[in-house]
C-alpha cells in the first residue's frame, strides 16, 4: 500500500514538472527556441563524441547529455578556454 501511495505521488510530481516545463516552453519566443536548439545540438554532439582518456583509450560520457559540473568544466576547458 505504501508503495502505491509513493508511486502515485511520484507520478503526480512528474506530471507537475512536465506541465511546468511545457508552460515555460510555450511562453518562449520562437527565436529563443531556435537559438536553444542549435546550442542543444552542439552540446549533445560534444557529449557523444569519443575523446581520449588518461590511459589513451577512447571514452564517451556514461550519462549522455546530462549536464554535470565535471562535464561542464571539461567542455569549457576543451571548447571554450
Amino acid at each position: 500500500m505504501a508503495d502505491d501511495l509513493y508511486a502515485a505521488a511520484d507520478e503526480r510530481a512528474r506530471e507537475a514538472r512536465r506541465a511546468g516545463l511545457q508552460a515555460k516552453k510555450d511562453e518562449q519566443p520562437a527565436n529563443t527556441a531556435r537559438s536553444y536548439l542549435a546550442k542543444q545540438r552542439e552540446w549533445k554532439k560534444w557529449c557523444y563524441t569519443p575523446r581520449p582518456g588518461p590511459d589513451g583509450s577512447l571514452y564517451t560520457w556514461p550519462d549522455g547529455e546530462l549536464v554535470t559540473p565535471d562535464k561542464l568544466a571539461a567542455w569549457l576547458n576543451e571548447d571554450i578556454l
